[in-house]
Protein backbone atom coordinates (compact mmCIF):
# COMPACT_ATOMS: atom_id res chain seq x y z
CA UNK A 1 0.00 0.00 0.00
CA UNK A 2 0.98 3.19 -0.68
CA UNK A 3 1.95 6.26 1.21
CA UNK A 4 -1.48 8.17 2.45
CA UNK A 5 -2.12 11.45 1.28
CA UNK A 6 -4.60 13.62 1.44
CA UNK A 7 -7.55 13.58 -0.43
CA UNK A 8 -9.85 16.15 -1.57
CA UNK A 9 -13.07 16.25 -2.84
CA UNK A 10 -14.39 19.02 -5.22
CA UNK A 11 -17.99 19.70 -6.05
CA UNK A 12 -19.82 22.16 -7.87
CA UNK A 13 -21.97 23.82 -5.82
CA UNK A 14 -23.18 25.77 -8.77
CA UNK A 15 -24.66 22.35 -10.71
CA UNK A 16 -28.70 22.56 -11.18
CA UNK A 17 -28.50 26.09 -10.12
CA UNK A 18 -30.51 27.57 -13.63
CA UNK A 19 -33.24 24.74 -13.06
CA UNK A 20 -34.01 24.81 -9.04
CA UNK A 21 -36.70 25.83 -8.54
CA UNK A 22 -37.35 29.35 -6.58
CA UNK A 23 -36.30 29.52 -3.43
CA UNK A 24 -34.26 26.08 -2.60
CA UNK A 25 -30.91 25.16 -3.14
CA UNK A 26 -29.06 24.02 -6.05
CA UNK A 27 -28.58 20.53 -5.96
CA UNK A 28 -24.79 20.80 -6.24
CA UNK A 29 -24.75 22.53 -2.76
CA UNK A 30 -26.80 20.54 -1.43
CA UNK A 31 -24.65 17.77 -2.43
CA UNK A 32 -21.61 19.96 -1.40
CA UNK A 33 -23.14 20.05 2.20
CA UNK A 34 -23.74 16.67 2.06
CA UNK A 35 -20.40 15.67 1.67
CA UNK A 36 -18.88 17.95 4.08
CA UNK A 37 -21.54 16.04 6.56
CA UNK A 38 -20.78 12.80 5.75
CA UNK A 39 -16.89 13.83 6.29
CA UNK A 40 -17.71 14.34 10.11
CA UNK A 41 -14.43 15.84 12.16
CA UNK A 42 -12.24 13.66 10.16
CA UNK A 43 -9.42 15.77 8.67
CA UNK A 44 -8.10 13.14 5.95
CA UNK A 45 -10.22 14.19 3.40
CA UNK A 46 -10.91 18.05 2.65
CA UNK A 47 -14.39 18.82 0.82
CA UNK A 48 -14.16 21.98 -0.96
CA UNK A 49 -16.95 23.74 -3.46
CA UNK A 50 -16.31 24.93 -6.62
CA UNK A 51 -17.91 27.16 -9.01
CA UNK A 52 -17.53 24.66 -12.06
CA UNK A 53 -16.20 21.33 -13.16
CA UNK A 54 -17.20 21.97 -16.89
CA UNK A 55 -19.35 18.76 -16.85
CA UNK A 56 -23.12 20.36 -17.05
CA UNK A 57 -24.82 17.90 -18.88
CA UNK A 58 -23.51 14.87 -15.92
CA UNK A 59 -24.77 17.23 -13.17
CA UNK A 60 -24.37 17.09 -10.06
CA UNK A 61 -21.09 16.64 -10.39
CA UNK A 62 -17.64 16.11 -8.09
CA UNK A 63 -14.26 15.15 -8.64
CA UNK A 64 -11.68 13.07 -6.29
CA UNK A 65 -7.71 14.13 -6.52
CA UNK A 66 -4.59 13.35 -4.36
CA UNK A 67 -1.36 15.01 -5.11
CA UNK A 68 0.66 12.55 -7.46
CA UNK A 69 -2.20 10.61 -8.46
CA UNK A 70 -5.08 10.71 -10.89
CA UNK A 71 -8.09 13.26 -10.76
CA UNK A 72 -11.45 11.46 -11.28
CA UNK A 73 -14.55 13.33 -12.16
CA UNK A 74 -18.25 12.59 -11.28
CA UNK A 75 -21.50 13.29 -12.67
CA UNK A 76 -25.29 12.02 -12.52
CA UNK A 77 -24.51 11.79 -8.72
CA UNK A 78 -27.48 12.10 -6.32
CA UNK A 79 -26.98 14.95 -4.17
CA UNK A 80 -28.70 13.12 -0.90
CA UNK A 81 -27.01 10.03 -1.20
CA UNK A 82 -23.80 10.17 -2.78
CA UNK A 83 -21.50 12.77 -0.43
CA UNK A 84 -20.35 9.39 1.76
CA UNK A 85 -19.36 7.38 -1.31
CA UNK A 86 -17.25 10.32 -2.61
CA UNK A 87 -15.71 10.87 0.88
CA UNK A 88 -15.15 6.72 0.81
CA UNK A 89 -13.47 6.98 -2.85
CA UNK A 90 -11.63 9.95 -1.95
CA UNK A 91 -10.05 7.46 0.81
CA UNK A 92 -9.30 5.15 -1.41
CA UNK A 93 -7.64 7.86 -3.89
CA UNK A 94 -5.05 9.02 -0.81
CA UNK A 95 -3.94 5.15 -0.08
CA UNK A 96 -2.99 4.58 -3.36
CA UNK A 97 0.49 4.10 -4.07
CA UNK A 98 -0.19 5.31 -8.25
CA UNK A 99 -3.77 7.00 -8.00
CA UNK A 100 -5.26 3.91 -9.91
CA UNK A 101 -5.48 1.14 -7.73
CA UNK A 102 -5.23 0.32 -4.03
Amino acid sequence: MGTIRQAAVLVCTTCGAATAPAGTLPPGLVLARNTAASLGHAADVRVEGVRCLANCNRGPSAAIRCEGAWTYVFGHLDESRDGAALVAGARLLAAAADGLKS
